[in-house]
């Protein structure tokens, strides 16, 4: 069985495609790498996930995960088979109030889709939920 993401807000997706597209006439380098493919109807989102924050001070004081903010949500973007980058959307504590915070090209993306691929391998995922 594969690993059951967590599904974001509905506007979330709409809401990564705008900053996609906003970013396409910006320009730069790190939008370049992102919007300047041949096809860009072949951009998709993945491994979407929740962006939690647990700062040093709490973890310090010897607070746990279940202390940890939820801050953001995460997408990353492909094309084909590749991995191009990362974009966040900040939200409440909620989950909500969904706005574009960042584009990340670095390693960071490529690394993150292995993983998770690599989680949907292990016998515990399989035989789990």
């Amino acid at each position: 069985m594969p690993l059951q993401l967590a599904v974001p807000p509905a506007n979330a997706y709409a809401l990564v495609a705008d900053a996609i597209s906003r970013l396409s006439f910006a320009g730069g380098t790190a939008a370049d790498k992102v919007t300047r493919v041949s096809d860009p109807s072949r951009l998709s989102t993945v491994a979407q996930h929740r962006v939690y924050v647990l700062g040093a001070a709490e973890i310090a004081a010897g607070r746990g995960l279940d202390r940890a903010r939820l801050v953001a949500w995460r997408f990353l973007i492909q094309y084909g088979s590749r991995i191009l980058g990362a974009v966040e959307l900040s939200c409440d504590a909620g989950g909500g109030n969904l706005r574009f915070a960042s584009l990340d090209v670095g390693p960071f993306g490529e690394g993150t889709y292995r993983v998770v691929a690599r989680a949907e391998r292990m016998d515990a995922v399989i035989r789990g939920n």
